[in-house]
């Protein structure tokens, strides 16, 4: 089973009500949406990645442009090429040195899932850092259940039983 932008879009669908309430409150006074990056694939080997996700997917949630759009994805390519959170490498005096100039984003605000040589990156931009890094966890989390669904949902009807 593969990760695809249905189950992206249906978990975005499904967490959408929270965030849209959670930019509402948001400390970023008259926000109205945010930008959503995700990244899906397989890695090779330990360390700096540099191959390709197998699946990249960008989304606005409300009303967001293309500003946030370009920081959501710099966030995102920044965790995929090191498997790391935005934040981790903004906030780290050392790690700084992984950051390719002109290329990564300096703020957090993505949430990475390392499991083997599987990588899935979830990117969020237009509120404050804190904001994008608990919906980056909320998405990722939303989509890793929907994943897990469809997964169950198609074991159970090569094996005749019928998921309720």
């Amino acid at each position: 089973m593969r990760l695809t932008e249905k189950i992206i879009d249906d978990a975005i669908d499904i967490a959408r009500p929270s965030i849209m309430e959670t930019i509402a409150s948001s400390l970023s006074i008259g926000k109205e949406g945010l930008s959503v990056v995700v990244m899906f694939g397989y890695t090779k080997g330990r360390g700096i990645n540099n191959a390709k996700p197998s699946l990249c997917v960008s989304r606005r949630i409300g009303l967001s442009n293309d500003v946030y759009d370009n920081v959501a994805e710099r966030k995102a390519k920044l965790s995929w090429r090191t498997g790391s959170d935005s934040d981790e490498i903004a906030n780290d005096f050392y790690a700084v040195i992984l950051l390719d100039e002109g290329q990564d984003s300096i703020y957090g605000g993505s949430h990475v899932l390392n499991i083997g040589n599987i990588r899935l990156v979830v990117a969020t931009s237009g509120l404050k850092q804190r904001e994008d890094k608990a919906i980056s966890i909320i998405l990722l989390t939303f989509i890793m259940m929907m994943f897990n669904r469809k997964a169950i949902m198609a074991e159970s009807l090569k094996e005749g039983v019928v998921a309720r």
